[in-house]
């Protein structure tokens, strides 16, 4: 809404759309035609693992599939219809990071409505990282990560691992939050 609507309501001609999600779907798109060398060439300017396209591709089968176009967004481009397939399935990613933080929560005894502002106030944050900037890697890494964190709680270390390599896959920064976790974290012998 804040998008099409929005910008549509403060008098702007084109959605203000994320030029960076255009860029991560062409390269999902060249991921799924078998491009592999195309990942990294223009447009697509990712610089990142492949992880950031890999989450992308079933939106980039169902986009081919309608035979939509993957021109970017701008005054040529001002209403693009793939947006009203990119943008609920950007949302949808980027939700898993917020099931993560409530799954902590409730292992945590969190009462159910500091879930519900812990909710909200992911919610608004997100609004930012994908809406805005069309980063929804960042969301998924992030939820991988506490996903991976938790099972590390439970003591399941395996699972722990793989989550955490593929919030790595997806995008590299979380990486920073890997001393944290190795700190706390009982040494077995």
């Amino acid at each position: 809404v804040t998008t099409t609507w929005g910008a549509t309501l403060l008098g702007k001609q084109d959605w203000a759309l994320p030029d960076d999600l255009w860029r991560t779907l062409i390269a999902a798109q060249r991921l799924l035609h078998g491009n592999l060398n195309g990942l990294y060439t223009l447009p697509t300017a990712l610089v990142s693992f492949p992880g950031a396209a890999v989450i992308l591709v079933p939106l980039a089968a169902v986009i081919g599939a309608a035979g939509l176009s993957l021109q970017m967004p701008g005054p040529q481009n001002a209403h693009p219809a793939v947006w009203l397939l990119a943008g609920p399935y950007e949302i949808a990613l980027a939700a898993l990071v917020l099931f993560a933080a409530d799954a902590i929560a409730e292992h945590l005894d969190v009462s159910w409505p500091k879930r519900a502002v812990l909710a909200a106030a992911g919610a608004v944050a997100l609004w930012g990282v994908t809406l805005r900037f069309g980063h929804p890697e960042d969301a998924v890494a992030v939820g991988l990560f506490l996903y991976g964190v938790l099972a590390l709680a439970r003591a399941r270390a395996r699972r722990s691992g793989w989550l955490i390599g593929a919030a790595v896959a997806v995008q590299p920064l979380v990486l920073l939050a890997l001393p944290l976790v190795l700190a706390v974290t009982e040494r077995r012998l």
